[in-house]
């Protein structure tokens, strides 16, 4: 007799969760999640899952520490319920910016802690979108599927410029040597050129890095530059974090002051955890920003209007996690 297929979300992101469901013809199961007075969480699977083939749901994103504590008690709740397979999705994986060691040694190796630590709580699988960076993978002892969003970003940009009926060309820009790989897939994908901005000096810091106390915003960016010919073009500058935004909105000055007609921004992980990142974009001239629904933006969504499209990924969750239950082929999705 197969096992059933049992859908458990934290609250990180119920909504991406019933979306799934939806797809897979079930519902997520009943779970009480709670808080105590000093902050101690408490979970309760409400549901009888013995000898099921669960899936929890949870992104490790704002709160991250509470949304992690809240995934690792899942895990053991459905161990100590006597479930089948535990597989944990977690379509935002934090805890990844610290994937080796610095040049300063006195420093965690953050992603590896937090695979051990879903290890030790009872996990025997991990799906995950977009990791930043794939070494993360060797990180884990027990198997993990690694989604890819590239395409759900081809198609979508394809309609929008479908849509209005574009005529000038289309480049595609990275943000930074991070996306490079990601941009040249999309540019092959979309049949068009490709350029990069990037900082001289390390001075363009990474996407999610918030500046020091006192630091002008504008500082690290101003020797931002162009690699590539972008003018009278609609851009689409790319990066996997939308967050700060640093490099986003001060490349995408750059791409206008080079004869950019217009810009997008196409992410992956909309973290817009930070005022500032959300207001640089909004006072940037950016037409439209891409993202997936790894995080739940419903909180911000409005402020941003139609300028944001957040992309559905349940369709490559609810397959893969299709897939996995019924043991066939996934290569196609990584």
């Amino acid at each position: 007799m197969a096992r059933a297929i049992q859908v458990i979300a934290g609250s990180s992101n119920r909504k991406l969760a019933q979306k799934i469901c939806s797809r897979l013809g079930t519902h997520v199961c009943e779970c009480d999640i709670k808080r105590f007075s000093d902050g101690e969480v408490f979970v309760q699977v409400k549901e009888n899952i013995r000898g099921s083939d669960v899936f929890i749901l949870q992104s490790t994103s704002a709160p991250a520490n509470d949304n992690l504590m809240e995934c690792l008690l899942l895990i053991d709740a459905c161990k100590r319920a006597s479930s089948g397979q535990i597989t944990v999705v977690i379509p935002y994986y934090g805890y990844s910016r610290l994937d080796k060691r610095l040049k300063d040694a006195r420093q965690p190796i953050s992603a590896k802690l937090v695979a051990d630590l879903l290890t030790a709580a009872g996990a025997n699988r991990i799906l995950t979108m977009e990791l930043r960076s794939g070494q993360v993978q060797g990180f884990f002892d027990i198997p993990l599927d690694h989604l890819q969003f590239n395409d759900v970003l081809c198609k979508n940009i394809e309609a929008e410029v479908r849509k209005f009926s574009l005529t000038e060309p289309l480049v595609i820009v990275a943000a930074g040597k991070r996306a490079t790989l990601r941009t040249k897939y999309l540019a092959e994908k979309l049949h068009c050129t490709w350029a990069v901005v990037d900082g001289r000096k390390g001075l363009a810091e990474d996407e999610e890095r918030q500046p020091k106390p006192g630091t002008d915003i504008t500082e690290g960016t101003k020797n931002l530059y162009l690699l590539g010919d972008v003018k009278g073009s609609t851009c689409v500058l790319v990066d996997d974090i939308v967050d700060v935004a640093r490099i986003l909105a001060s490349g995408s000055d750059l791409l206008f002051n080079n004869g950019a007609k217009r810009v997008w921004i196409a992410g992956v992980h909309g973290v817009l955890a930070t005022e500032d990142g959300i207001n640089r974009l909004l006072n940037s001239k950016v037409e439209k920003v891409f993202i997936s629904d790894s995080i739940d933006t419903s909180s911000v969504a409005s402020r941003f209007g139609d300028r944001l499209n957040v992309l559905d990924s349940s369709e490559l969750f609810g397959e893969a996690i299709r897939r996995i239950h019924f043991m066939e082929r996934l290569e196609e999705y990584m």
